[in-house]
């Protein structure tokens, strides 16, 4: 793999990875609602949650999944209800969220593990990077470690941004932008269900 294709690769994964997801608009709101380190304690947990689903992906569930409609059916519906129960939780619960460590954590894995793009992007987006003449494996540990590298960076840099902007927004901005934030939780989740 030559500096070329690892600096196309690096700049391919910032801009995937910056655009603000399901993922990102979690961590946010929490940020936004609980602080930057109720916030943080999501990041370990959507770091797994791609850890996980990369490996899948490597070994091979990611063609799986795409070939056998019944797998990705399942992932599709469990994604789906779990966006859109996250987002009913932030607008109906904004100000008794819970901050208990263990389940942002989970929160975070679950909703980045249970994305059935993810596994599928995994699949799909790493190999085109891959020099099938050197060695496979070397390669996707490298390009791996930078794509959840780069994820964790921008994790953090949107969780410290946010808890900083709400605190100048103020809370009725901050109590807005929770609701708005659940609300695309819920239509994320429903659009998941409905492709």
């Amino acid at each position: 793999m030559n500096s070329t294709t690892l600096l196309t690769y690096l700049i391919a994964c910032v801009f995937i990875i910056c655009a603000p997801g399901p993922s990102v608009t979690f961590l946010i709101t929490t940020s936004v609602e609980q602080g930057k380190n109720s916030a943080y304690r999501i990041i370990p947990g959507t770091f797994l949650g791609d850890l996980s689903a990369m490996i899948l992906s490597f070994i091979g569930v990611g063609a799986l999944i795409h070939s056998v409609p019944s797998f990705e059916i399942v992932l599709k519906y469990v994604g789906g209800a779990l966006l859109i129960y996250l987002g009913a939780l932030k607008i109906y619960q904004r100000n008794k969220a819970n901050k208990e460590k263990n389940k942002l954590f989970l929160s975070g894995f679950l909703l980045t593990f249970f994305n059935p793009k993810t596994i599928i992007f995994f699949a799909s987006f790493i190999p085109q990077f891959v020099n099938k003449n050197e060695n496979i494996a070397l390669q996707f540990f490298i390009l791996g470690t930078l794509y959840l590298v780069v994820g964790l960076i921008n994790d953090f840099t949107y969780a410290t941004f946010a808890h900083y902007l709400g605190k100048l927004l103020g809370q009725k901005i901050s109590r807005m932008a929770i609701i708005f934030g659940g609300g695309f939780l819920i239509l994320s989740g429903i659009l998941i269900v409905l492709k």
